[in-house]
Formats: structure tokens, sequence, C-alpha cells
């Protein structure tokens, strides 16, 4: 909730202040997490710079070290919320995909959406596993 919180909430900001070489960054992090296999360590790993660098431009070192702690945190619970599905899989890489899209047409409510979307995975695994 937090990191969704962070990345919607201040997704004006981050329009605003993403240039054209931290858009390339993040389209190529984006590349890169679609060509990954999913569920591997490559994958996770191209998400957390994914959403590093979504939170770079801003220049707040509290928001980038929460954001980072949070992924430690997530890192550790995953594996206790079962296996995302191969449905679950190519929505992630739609919502990076649609942040990137987002971004890079500065539209900060479609940005918005492709986090909420982003996320919604992750919720359902967290309900899921919290009726278990």
């Amino acid at each position: 909730e937090v990191r969704q919180l962070f990345e919607e909430g201040m997704a004006a900001r981050i329009i605003e202040r993403l240039d054209e070489e931290h858009l390339a960054d993040l389209e190529q992090a984006m590349v890169n997490l679609e060509q990954c296999p999913p569920g591997s360590a490559a994958q996770v790993e191209a998400d957390r710079t994914f959403h590093r660098l979504l939170m770079q431009p801003l220049g707040n070192q509290l928001v980038s070290q929460l954001t980072a702690a949070f992924w430690d945190v997530h890192a550790i619970v995953a594996p206790y919320l079962g296996v995302s599905s191969p449905e679950e899989d190519a929505d992630t890489v739609a919502a990076h995909r649609a942040m990137v899209e987002a971004a890079r047409g500065r539209d900060a409510g479609a940005f918005a959406a492709a986090v909420v979307a982003h996320y919604a995975p992750v919720r359902r695994r967290i309900a899921a596993a919290e009726r278990t």
C-alpha cells in the first residue's frame, strides 16, 4: 500500500521531473523486465530497478530509501504469497509499459491509473493469503 501511495500520490511530480534521459532509462528497464523469465530473480531485480529509477528524479533521499526498504520487505514476503500466474505477469509488464507511455505523454492521470493496475495483482495475492 505504501509503495503504491508513493508512486500514485507523486505521479504529477514524478512526471514533471522525468527528463529524456530518465525516460530512456525507464524504457530500457521496462524492456529488461519484459525479457526476464516470469517469476525469476532477474525479473524481480528488473522490477526493483524500474521503480528505483521512477523515484530517482525526485531527488528525495528519504522517499528513495523508503522505497528500497519496502522493496526489501516485499522480497521477504513475496514467497509466502504464492506464485504469480502468467496473466498476472503479463499484467505487470503491461502496467510498466503503461507507466512509461503515460510518463512520456506527460499524463499524470494515466500514470496514476497504471500504478494502481501494477499493484492490483499483489493486492489480490495478499488478500488471498489473508483468507487462508
